[in-house]
Parts: C-alpha cells; structure tokens; sequence
C-alpha cells in the first residue's frame, strides 16, 4: 500500500510537532507563521504504519491561515493540495483555540478531498474543563474528527488509521481562489456565522482554557516588558559572544591550526612541489578550517536562540518590537530574521521569506546586511588589541552602538520615497514551554545543515580566489612577496577612494577587497602586514576602518542569497552599491569627527 498524506493546519497548532512524531524526523517548530516554507516529506514509521507492507509518505505542509494566496507559505500550501500530491489530508487543529483552524478546514471542505480533522492538544483543553462533541461536529462537516495530542502520543495510530479511509469532503460554501475582494469579504462572513454556530454548538470551554500565564503579566507588562527583554538578548550575545563563545572558538581554531601545521609536515616530508603545496595548505586547508572554525560560534547561537523560540517567548518579543519595527517598514516577524543576522546574514536573509508582505520581505533583506555578523567579530576583537587595548570593552561597545546607529539612519531612508509599507502583526501567543535540550539540538542541526548546504560551497571557492589573488602577479607568475600579488595591485586601484577616510594602506585596502569574498579574510589579510601598528595612522582611522569594514557590501555568500530571495540579481548589486555608498559616508563622518 502506497499513500500520501498531506499535514496541513494553521501556526502553532502542533503540526509539525506531529510529522516529527510520526517520521522520526526532525523538523523544525515555531511559535509563527512562516518558521517553515518549504513543503517537508518523510516515511510513516513502521509503529504507526497500518500493516507491514505499508509505504506511507507524510508531507508537512507550511502553516497557513488561510488559503487564499497571501503569503510564500499559504501559496505553497494551496500548490500542493491543488496540485493532487495528497491521497488524504489531515487538518491539525488547536483544540484550545479552534475558531482560526475551523475557518481553514471550511476552505478546504469544497476542494473535494479525503480530508480528516485532528484536533491537536485535546489533553489540555480537557485538563482546563473544556470539551468537545466530536460526533456531532463530524455529522455537521461530513469528515472525521479525531481528538489527539502530539506530545503525548495520544490516539496517533487511531488518526493514520481514519486518515486512509477518510471520505471525500464536501462544503457548502465555496472556495473562489480568484474571487474579488467583494466576493472574498461576503464568503468570509458566511464562513465566520458558520464558525459561531459551530462553537456554539459542539464547543465548550472553561473561563480558564486559555488563563492568562503569570509570565506574561510581567513578560508584556507596560513597564517591565522591555527591561525583561533587554535582559534576554543580553543574555543570548553575552552568551554567544562571550566568554564562552571566544572560549570555544579559540579552541576550535587551536585544533585546526594544529591540524594545519601537521599537514603542512607530512607535504613538506612528501617534497610536494611549492606551488600545489601552497594550494593544499593555504588555499583547501585553510579554507576548510576558517569555515569549520567558524561553525561553534553558529551552533551556540542557534542552539541558544532555539531555546528562546521553543519556550514560547520570541512572540511575545514580536509583539513587543512590532511597534517600534512598524516605524521604518517592518513588523514584529522581522525581528527573528533581524536576531539571525548578528550570527551569520546567509540564514538571516534565507528567513525573510516567512514574511507575508513582500514590501517588508525586500526591506528586511535590504537591511539585514547593515547588522554586523559575528564573522565582523574577530575583526573588532583585533584592532581592540591594537589600537584601543587601554579601553577595549568601551571600544566594543561602541563599535555596536554606532552599527546600530547607522542601521537606524539607513532603515529611515527607504530605497524608494513612497513605497514604504507599514505592515501590521498579527499573531497568536502560544503558551509557554520548558524548552527541551533534544528540540533546541534538532533545531540547531537543521539550520546548520542549510547554512553548510548554502553557504559552505561559496566561502570554500572565494577562499580559493582570495588563495590566487595572493600567489600570483599581474603576469600570472608566482608572487615574491605580497606587496606584489594580484590582490595589492587591485587594492592600489581602489587606494584614492578610500584615502579620504584615514587607512590607505595596501594592506587595509586589500583586507577589504577579500572581506568582499568572506568577512573572515579581513582578519587574515591584516595578520600579514609586515608592521600591522602602523596600519592605521590614527585612532579615528582605526575606529573609520572599523565602521567600514561593518557597514559595506556584504560578502559572496550572504549576495547570493540576498539575490535568491530578492529573485533579481540586478536589485541585489544595486542594493550593495548603496551599501557601500552609505558605509564610506558614515566612515568619512566618523574619521572627520574623531579626528579633530
């Protein structure tokens, strides 16, 4: 028996929770609409499959809460079951808070398909006094409506089992995926009279179904609100970027280094010749280990931040920065994307596509590369060595305040005068969780794999480059020295531009002509020059690189992805134009203020 079943069901109803119970998988939840957009298959385990010889695929289709095409996920999901992939669908709903999963589940009645309701987190609405009459739903919708609870593996199999025999549905009242907004607005109405009678009906719930939590009476207090949440990303850079992160990276790379060196042994005891020893060790090696040395301060940060999510407090923190986002085009959604870019911008730009309004998606992307990602941070922990180690936390945290002063100064210059969107949030609370280790663990693999599967391959090849721009000459012959290597002939083109901030020095020039293929190669570049006190001049000038080398052009990798989303290479080169632009204004200012 081969059969697909289709998962479909609003945000936060515990939809994804159940494929990952019944594939094995480990697919990403979230507290939000839009945390998955992509359509996620995977095989019934064999402890709820049927019978032995059944092959069942699941399919968990993005959450959407509706059909009608708003938003990258409810188009993706209306796609699907338009397209008749699904032998059977299963409708996750909130058994706490049903209204919004039963308007989805009367949208899909007059599609015609093998539908079944799983009312998901039954045990809670029964534990609150709450109930249900679930016969006399399912003779009023014509499908079978089954309680369950994924958390609990409770009734799981018996839902497989309905699923595989479930009717075809019939509605009463239409779904016109063309209709006009008129038309839209009247079969809503009808929708939501049906919804009331339904729950007058079938649904009863005690005044404390849905109580509300004693956290949020402190988490969304007027005054206490923001104190808290300060307090939380606080705790998640300081964690991060920290003594722990530092203290993780700084053994990763001790390893790798140490690698390095035995590799390069055992090629020198080989007699590789120079030039494909100068390939393996400082061109693959090197490459390999910057990106893999890289990777903790990654891991800690989405392991970190998917406890956050999974206790259910990164809505709350949307709902509290929606206000403030609203000001210059955003809404609360973009927060999490925003968070993502101080860990790396690849994953950050990737997860704009969970916003519905395309005016904030291209706003976001265009602002996520001003946040500077924690690969800028090795840069900022060097020239504190450098040129302010009398103050270096002073320093640091000012380098931050005026990153996110010019973010500030770039979001309120929108790219197109009159075409700023204010969008508005909409969004549930779910309740609080104890976030569990296993969730955060599968969470953090998940986005490490796409971050690898992206991003990997683009820094391994303008790692590459970077390896050729600095062995050889303009004449293709090998480099003596470094001041004579393709690299520095390319910097001494781009020397008057930037002579006007303070650091025109061909080594600087060059860290920043690397940085354009990877932020890490900033750092390697400025560890080669021969003096490196007498990079900068000045402490403006240091402080004037500094600004520069947060604010320009993002790196290859991070464009990439900008332009996947943005779906136009065109709008993205011009984007980093404008970046650049604006990065060597505010370096200019910042050199001529602190230089006086």
């Amino acid at each position: 028996m081969n059969k697909t079943v289709a998962l479909c069901g609003c945000p936060n109803c515990g939809k994804t929770t159940l494929f990952n119970l019944l594939t094995g998988e480990a697919r990403k939840t979230g507290n939000w609409s839009g945390v998955t957009v992509d359509v996620g298959t995977g095989m019934l385990t064999s402890r709820f499959a049927p019978s032995a010889d059944a092959c069942i695929r699941i399919c968990d289709l993005p959450g959407a809460a509706s059909l009608y095409p708003h938003s990258p996920e409810e188009s993706a999901a209306l796609a699907f079951l338009k397209g008749g992939g699904a032998d059977a669908v299963i409708l996750v709903l909130d058994s706490c808070a049903p209204a919004q999963g039963l308007y989805l589940a009367l949208q899909l009645l007059p599609l015609h398909l093998p539908l079944i309701l799983a009312f998901n987190m039954s045990d809670r609405l029964k534990a609150s006094g709450g109930a249900i009459r679930l016969k006399g739903l399912s003779r009023a919708l014509g499908v079978p409506c089954i309680p369950i609870s994924a958390r609990r593996h409770e009734n799981v199999g018996q839902l497989i089992k309905a699923a595989l025999s479930a009717p075809v549905s019939q509605g009463n009242i239409p779904f016109e995926e063309n209709a006009s907004t008129e038309r839209r607005l009247a079969l809503s109405q009808m929708r939501y009279e049906l919804i009331d009678r339904l729950l007058r009906d079938f649904f009863s719930f005690s005044a404390q179904t849905q109580p509300i939590s004693p956290l949020d009476r402190i988490a969304l207090h007027p005054l206490l609100a923001y104190p808290l949440l300060a307090a939380v990303l606080a705790a998640l850079f300081f964690t991060v970027f920290g003594l722990l992160g530092q203290t993780v990276i700084a053994y990763v790379s001790s390893v790798f280094e140490k690698g390095l060196t035995e590799a390069a042994l055992l090629l020198t005891d080989a007699h590789t010749p120079p030039l494909l020893f100068s390939l393996l060790t400082e061109g693959l090696l090197r490459s390999v280990a910057n990106v893999l040395s890289f990777l903790p301060l990654l891991l800690l940060f989405f392991f970190v931040t998917a406890l956050i999510e999974d206790s259910g407090y990164l809505s709350r923190a949307a709902f509290l920065l929606d206000a403030p986002l609203s000001r210059i085009g955003l809404s609360g959604r973009s927060f999490f994307s925003l968070i993502a870019g101080f860990g790396c911008s690849v994953p950050a730009l990737l997860s704009t596509r969970m916003l519905p309004d395309k005016a904030e998606r291209e706003r976001a992307l265009r602002l996520i590369p001003f946040i500077p990602c924690s690969a800028k941070q090795p840069v900022c922990l060097f020239m504190t060595a450098l040129c302010f180690s009398q103050n270096p936390a002073f320093f640091l945290i000012l380098c931050y305040v005026l990153c996110l002063l010019f973010f500030l100064l770039a979001a309120l210059l929108p790219p197109s005068p009159g075409k700023v969107s204010f969008p508005t949030l909409m969004n549930e609370m779910p309740a609080y969780h104890v976030p569990t280790l296993r969730g955060a663990w599968n969470a953090m693999k998940n986005k490490t794999r796409d971050y690898i599967s992206r991003a990997f391959t683009v820094i391994f090849f303008t790692s590459l480059i970077v390896w050729f721009l600095r062995t050889f000459t303009l004449s293709l012959t090998l480099a003596q020295d470094a001041q004579s290597s393709l690299l520095f002939a390319l910097s001494r083109v781009f020397q008057p531009v930037l002579a006007p901030l303070g650091f025109a020095s061909p080594y600087t020039v060059a860290a920043l002509i690397s940085g354009l293929l990877a932020k890490e190669n900033i750092l390697a570049v400025l560890l080669i020059a021969p003096v490196q006190e007498e990079l900068f001049p000045s402490p403006a000038a240091a402080l004037s690189f500094l600004v520069f080398s947060l604010l320009y052009a993002p790196c290859l990798a991070a464009c990439a992805a900008a332009a996947q989303e943005l779906k136009s290479r065109k709008h993205m080169l011009l984007s980093v134009v404008l970046q650049t632009v604006f990065a060597w204004l505010a370096a200019w200012m910042i050199f001529t203020v602190f230089s006086r």
